[in-house]
């Protein structure tokens, strides 16, 4: 993970592309590998915080989305973006 150096710690700063060690336990690490493998999860980092000199990260596993779910956002999308097109067309008119 790149972090970026403090910037009002000049003189101690850090190398930002450093490899970071993942602190939980060797039975945590297994739990997630085995969900993430057999059920074709994905970790994603939820919120990344700073306490103390340690950098703390809440870790989320989620599953993404599928080929089709996918075309249905991006019709809604499409739709919304021509219906406010139109709106703003027809509020010029008048």
């Amino acid at each position: 993970m790149h972090i970026a150096p403090y910037e009002q710690a000049v003189a101690y700063g850090h190398d930002p592309y450093r490899r970071r060690k993942l602190l939980l336990h060797k039975k945590q690490i297994l739990h997630f590998a085995g969900d993430m493998e057999k059920k074709h999860l994905t970790m994603i980092p939820l919120m990344v915080y700073f306490d103390k000199q340690w950098i703390k990260m809440e870790l989320g596993i989620g599953r993404g989305l599928k080929k089709y779910d996918k075309r249905e956002k991006i019709a809604k999308e499409e739709s919304k973006k021509h219906l406010a097109q139109i709106m703003k067309i027809k509020g010029k008119r008048h």
